[in-house]
């Protein structure tokens, strides 16, 4: 008897045949007692669902609202170019004013010497169409691809004037 797993010093554990359908009715009235908690807890109020259903609808509320309308012949953007030191600040001084990928910083005769040598032109082509180069590399328009070539034009020419 010794070799049973269920004895003891006093002898083997009695195993009832009603411990199996205590444990399956005690956790049955578990759950049953909580379905009846749940179920009957008062539900909300029609005046409580209507405030509900505003403040969903004022959290789904659009931010803003855009009037689209039909253009008038004649009507179209203004062509507006902006000026070399704006341009340089918007696109061209986050690389040109650090030195960032070996851009020549602005106002630097040393930096600037070389490539003013190639000649306005050349600038104006490396600044447009971008350069990669073993003295750095500078991106198409400065990496805002909205500038227009008069835009990235006058940039250059704002740096160049720098230099005098």
């Amino acid at each position: 008897m010794a070799d049973s797993p269920t004895a003891t010093s006093s002898g083997p554990l009695p195993i009832t045949c009603w411990a199996g359908p205590a444990v399956f009715i005690a956790v049955a009235i578990t759950v049953l007692a909580f379905f009846w908690w749940f179920l009957s807890s008062p539900s909300a109020a029609p005046e409580d669902q209507a405030l509900q259903v505003e403040t969903l609808r004022e959290q789904l509320a659009p931010v803003g609202k855009m009037l689209v309308t039909k253009a008038e012949p004649g009507t179209g953007v203004a062509n507006v170019i902006v000026g070399g030191e704006a341009v340089y600040q918007s696109a061209c001084a986050v690389c040109h004013a650090t030195g960032i990928a070996g851009a020549p910083q602005l106002g630097d005769q040393e930096l600037w010497r070389d490539r003013a040598a190639a000649g306005v032109e050349a600038l104006y082509g490396n600044a447009i169409n971008g350069f990669q180069g073993a003295t750095g590399v500078m991106p198409p328009r400065g990496g805002n691809a909205a500038l227009n070539k008069a835009e990235v034009r006058s940039a250059v020419d704002y740096m160049l004037a720098a230099l005098q």
